[in-house]
């Protein structure tokens, strides 16, 4: 299967089946078994040939271990570094495969496969972004030391209590996978809930979590749709969902509720009949949702044809909608309710519309650089705020259960946005409307679409950036910094402008050590002060 799809130096690769029937293990019935799968298909054009749809991605995976890198102080972090040029903590890798399809600007230039459910993210830069940056890592290690190696934890809580990660827009499991992986050796139990409304996605998490040694009943997948809070998965509801719906209309049941109380799922199944699905609070979220604010009608657009082009580019995983923000709102909204209430973090890597930015004009005019991020930052991290205290209308199926079965409790804190406060990155020099339009067309005609679009969203700049956002069991401390969101809502917020490094690119570029230090060092600073 390696040299099936490792083996394309064109676009779209062509390989003999014959070839392929004399060298892979199985012959003919592997074949058979990739198409089956919808990981290969005959070519259109000759059928003696096969079409690998998928690659094999290998990734570094850096484990975590009990040494205390997320609790030095910044100024000791960057004397350290400069004194032994010594940039990360070193620690044990491994190495990871996934499994996942080719990019869909390829994808696009054959018929093959268009039956499937649609293309599964690539390993992209954001992807890698949110496994390579730190500080999702230094909270789990310092939060599992704290949590579950602490004197006032039971051996008991231990073994019933594994640490619970959440993985929504999941993909190939990329997000989820790694974080179990680099947590091996300090929780071997740790368990993960995989959510996407692609089934495509969910069948290579499984076969990527297989793939990777990582057993079955540590990963669980939900089929939803997170702008309606749509559960799409096949299940026979749980005892307490069962008497307020009939099992039988599957669509009645809301992700949340789901995932706050659990269900029966026709996954793993057993001696006993379906398990459990494990339900939250979760300790980690993980999302990197589709944020691509694509087109969706355009008045010089009399024929389609355009945005008929962008739609076959910008599918399921990458259009967030009209602003960009559909499926970015309800994971901030729906994770200050499913998230632990203490210390439980969320992560997300994204792109984000009209971030704050350096303004010449008034740094060269006032000489003051706060002054000029003060009059920006407002809307972006508010709006965020607002998000995360907001009551999406799909919680209501929660918070009007009569069942006396549901723990009342857990109903009031659905109600309830968790305290909290949190970092947002971004660059310091995002890209305009008009480069960002540049970018995504691929001809004239579709630059003019994509602008006019932009400028119908007040979409003014566009900047890649990681977010999180930590729930604390106190109130924030709200700070004075023209950075943060100062207000008196559940979550209070701060920004850091990512230096441009030249040479090494933007806060997604892979491996630039130096955003990745700037986050490290930004986020420890940032607990410290806190703490």
């Amino acid at each position: 299967m390696i040299i099936l799809y490792m083996f394309y130096s064109c676009p779209i690769n062509q390989v003999p089946r014959d070839l392929l029937s004399k060298y892979l293990v199985g012959g003919e019935e592997t074949i058979e078994l990739l198409q089956l799968l919808g990981l290969a298909f005959p070519c259109e054009m000759d059928v003696s040939m096969i079409v690998p749809y998928v690659h094999i991605f290998p990734l570094q995976v850096q484990l975590l271990n009990n040494s205390n890198h997320g609790k030095k102080g910044r100024g000791m972090i960057q004397q350290t570094a400069a004194a032994t040029e010594e940039v990360l903590p070193t620690t044990k890798t491994d190495t990871m495969l996934l499994v996942t399809d080719l990019h869909p600007t390829i994808l696009s230039r054959t018929t093959v496969g268009q039956k499937e459910d649609g293309a599964v993210m690539y390993i992209g830069p954001d992807s890698l972004a949110l496994v390579q940056h730190l500080p999702s890592r230094l909270h789990v290690q310092n939060v599992y030391q704290q949590r579950y190696q602490g004197s006032n934890t039971s051996s008991q809580e231990k073994v019933l209590s594994p640490f619970r990660i959440l993985d929504v827009c999941t993909g190939s499991g990329i997000q989820a996978l790694y974080m179990l992986m680099s947590m091996k050796s300090i929780d071997p139990t740790a368990m993960a809930v995989c959510v996407d409304v692609n089934d495509r996605a969910l069948r290579f998490v499984k076969f990527n979590a297989l793939l990777n040694g990582i057993e079955n009943d540590r990963v669980w997948t939900l089929k939803a749709d997170l702008v309606s809070g749509q559960c799409l998965d096949d299940f026979v509801g749980q005892e307490s969902v069962q008497e307020e719906h009939n099992s039988n209309n599957i669509n009645n049941l809301n992700v949340m509720d789901v995932l706050l109380h659990g269900a029966r799922h026709k996954q793993n199944v057993g001696y006993f009949g379906y398990n459990i699905f494990p339900s939250g609070p979760f300790d980690l979220i993980l999302a990197n949702p589709p944020f691509i604010p694509t087109p969706s009608y355009d008045d010089d657009d009399k024929s389609g044809s355009v945005l008929g082009d962008i739609s076959k580019r910008y599918g399921l995983f990458s259009s967030g909608g009209s602003s960009g923000e559909e499926v970015l709102e309800s994971i901030v909204s729906m994770s200050s309710r499913l998230l632990r209430k203490d210390h439980g973090l969320l992560a997300i890597v994204s792109e984000f519309m009209n971030p704050p930015t350096v303004d010449s004009d008034v740094e060269n005019a006032t000489g003051n650089i706060q002054e000029s991020l003060q009059k920006q930052q407002s809307k972006l991290l508010y709006k965020l705020c607002q998000w995360w205290e907001k009551d999406p209308s799909w919680l209501s199926l929660s918070k009007s259960s009569n069942d006396n079965h549901i723990n009342e409790e857990a109903c009031v804190d659905v109600a309830v946005a968790a305290l909290a406060r949190g970092l947002l990155f971004t660059n310091q020099a995002p890209i305009s409307c008009h480069t960002y339009a540049a970018r995504r067309a691929n001809d004239q005609e579709e630059y003019s679409v994509w602008l006019r679009h932009l400028q119908r969203q007040d979409i003014e700049c566009v900047s890649p950036g990681l977010l999180y956002i930590e729930t604390t069991p106190l109130q924030p401390t709200t700070t004075t910094q023209p950075c943060s969101t100062g207000t008196n809502l559940s979550l209070d917020l701060e920004y850091r402008l990512v230096p441009k490094y030249q040479e090494l690119g933007s806060i997604w570029t892979p491996y630039n050590y130096k955003a990745l230090l700037y986050t490290w060092c930004e986020w420890v600073a940032w607990q410290w002060a806190y703490s």
